[in-house]
C-alpha cells in the first residue's frame, strides 16, 4: 500500500554550530530540501532551539533537540523515515517500524585517533550501520572505506555528492593583513595535522617568486603554533600568514583575488574548499590522498609528493600552464556549478522515495 505523505524526520542538529562544516550542510541541505520536496513529503527537522528562523515554517514541521527526544525517543512523534545527515548524531528513531537513512562523511577516525579510539568510534558507527535501512556516503572514495570497515550486511548503499554553496556573488572585504594588489596564495581549512598545512612552510620558502601565503581556518590546538614557529625559523614570519577563521566576505576576496588555492590533505571525506576555489577559477593544487583526486577531477593539479623543491618546480610550470590555457578556468566553473544543493536534495529525495516504496 501506497504512503500518503509520508513523515520524514531530518536531523539537523549540528546547526548548534552554523559555521562548522556540518554546520552549513545542514543549513543548506536543509534550504534545498524544503525547496525541491513540493510537498511530497511531511517534512520534520530536528533543530537545536533557535534555529527553525533559518528554514520556511510553512514546508517542514520542527522538533528541538532535548533530553526526552534523545533518550526517551519512543514517547515523540513516529515517522516513515528518518535521515541522520551524518554518522556522529546521538539522536535515533524511536520505533523499529521506522526506517534510517545513514550519512557516512568519512572514516577519518581511523587516521587521527589511537588504535582503541579508533576501534571504540568504529564499533559505535558499526550499530548505527546495523540499525540503518540504507547507507549513503559523500563520495566514492568514503564509500570504499565503508564497505573496507564496516559490515554492510548487503544494505543498499549509495554516494551522493555534498552541494557546495555559490559564493562568488557574496560580498568582498580585503582582510587588513593584506595590501591592495599583493600577489599571494590562498590554504584554507581547519588547521589540524591531518590537512598537511605545514609542508607549505618549506614550499613557500623554495619558490622563485616572493609571494605571501594566507592560511585560514581555525586555528584552536597546538598545530598552528608549530606552522608559525616553522614560518619563522624559515625567515617567512612577514610572508607566512596564518590568520584563523575569516569572514565570509572576507573568505570570498581571499578566493576571488589569489593567485591559485592550495590543498595538501592527507585526509578529506570530500573536500569542500577545492570546489569553492573552482567557482572563482582560480588555479587549485592537491595532494593525491583520500577523496581529493575524485573530486578535484581532471580541474586540478596534484603533488605526488611533498619533497619542497619539487612542489615549488611543479607548481610554477603548472601555474603558468593554468594561465596560458584560458579554456581551464572556465571548464572549472562550469564543474564546480554541478555541485549544487538543489541537485543533492533532488537526489535524496528520489533515495527517500525508493525507501518509502513510492513510485
Amino acid at each position: 500500500m501506497t504512503l500518503k505523505r509520508p513523515k520524514i524526520l531530518v536531523d539537523l542538529g549540528k546547526l548548534a554550530d552554523i559555521y562548522s562544516g556540518l554546520g552549513q550542510v545542514s543549513l543548506n541541505f536543509g534550504k534545498a530540501l524544503q525547496q525541491e520536496n513540493k510537498d511530497r513529503f511531511e517534512l520534520t527537522y530536528l533543530l537545536p532551539k533557535g534555529t527553525e528562523t533559518y528554514f520556511d515554517s510553512k514546508a517542514a514541521k520542527f522538533e528541538f533537540l532535548s533530553f526526552t527526544r534523545r533518550h526517551f525517543a519512543f514517547l515523540g512523534r513516529q515517522f516513515n523515515l528518518w535521515h541522520a545527515i551524518h554518522q556522529d548524531s546521538a539522536y535515533m528513531p524511536g520505533s523499529k517500524n521506522t526506517s534510517y537513512l545513514l550519512t557516512i562523511h568519512d572514516l577519518n577516525f581511523l587516521q587521527e585517533k589511537s588504535a582503541a579510539k579508533a576501534q571504540a568510534r568504529l564499533k559505535k558507527l558499526q550499530a548505527k550501520v546495523n540499525r540503518a535501512s540504507a547507507v549513503s556516503s559523500i563520495s566514492q572514495f568514503t564509500a570504499k572505506e565503508i564497505e573496507q570497515h564496516l559490515a554492510l550486511q548487503k544494505k543498499p548503499t549509495v554516494t551522493i555528492y555534498n552541494g557546495v554553496e555559490d559564493i562568488t556573488a557574496f560580498p568582498k572585504q580585503r582582510p587588513f593583513f593584506l595590501q591592495k594588489n599583493e600577489p599571494f596564495l590562498f590554504a584554507m581549512g581547519v588547521v589540524k595535522e591531518k590537512k598537511n598545512f605545514h609542508v607549505l612552510v618549506d614550499f613557500l620558502a623554495a619558490l622563485p617568486v616572493r609571494y605571501k601565503l594566507v592560511l585560514a581556518g581555525n586555528k584552536a590546538g597546538t598545530y598552528s603554533k608549530e606552522i608559525e614557529l616553522l614560518a619563522e625559523l624559515k625567515g617567512l614570519k612577514d610572508r607566512f600568514v596564518v590568520c584563523g577563521t575569516v569572514s565570509s566576505s572576507e573568505k570570498a576576496y581571499l578566493l576571488s583575488h589569489c593567485e591559485a588555492f592550495l590543498f595538501p590533505s592527507k585526509c578529506e571525506g570530500f573536500g569542500l574548499p577545492v570546489i569553492e576555489a573552482m567557482q572563482f577559477g582560480k588555479p587549485v593544487f592537491l595532494s593525491t590522498y583520500s577523496s581529493l583526486p575524485e573530486i578535484g577531477g581532471l580541474h586540478a593539479f596534484y603533488w605526488q609528493h611533498f619533497e619542497p623543491q619539487y612542489m615549488a618546480a611543479f607548481f610554477m610550470e603548472s601555474l603558468k600552464y593554468f594561465y596560458d590555457t584560458p579554456h581551464m578556468a572556465a571548464h572549472m566553473v562550469d564543474y564546480a556549478k554541478t555541485f549544487s544543493w538543489q541537485k543533492n536534495a533532488r537526489q535524496y529525495i528520489e533515495l527517500y522515495s525508493r525507501l518509502l516504496n513510492i513510485p
